[in-house]
Parts: structure tokens; C-alpha cells; sequence
């Protein structure tokens, strides 16, 4: 996945799907990064 920027994101239920898919995909890293994104 590449590198997303969260600050041009207003629908929280896309960043709750992109960290879905990462999970699905196993892309640990990735899936962190979002989630430390939705908890901030």
C-alpha cells in the first residue's frame, strides 16, 4: 500500500476500510499506521 495522506480524509468510515483491507492483506505495518491515524 503506499504512503496516504489522513488529513484529506473527512469520512472516517474509509480509514476504518483501508485499515480492513490492510488487516486482510497482512500488511501490519501499514494496518498500525492507520489505526494510530483513527486513534489521533
Amino acid at each position: 500500500m503506499k504512503e496516504f495522506d489522513f488529513g484529506e480524509v473527512t469520512d472516517l468510515d474509509s480509514i476504518v476500510g483501508m485499515l480492513k483491507m490492510a488487516f486482510s492483506l497482512e500488511e501490519w505495518e501499514q494496518m498500525i499506521q492507520i489505526a494510530d491515524q483513527l486513534h489521533t
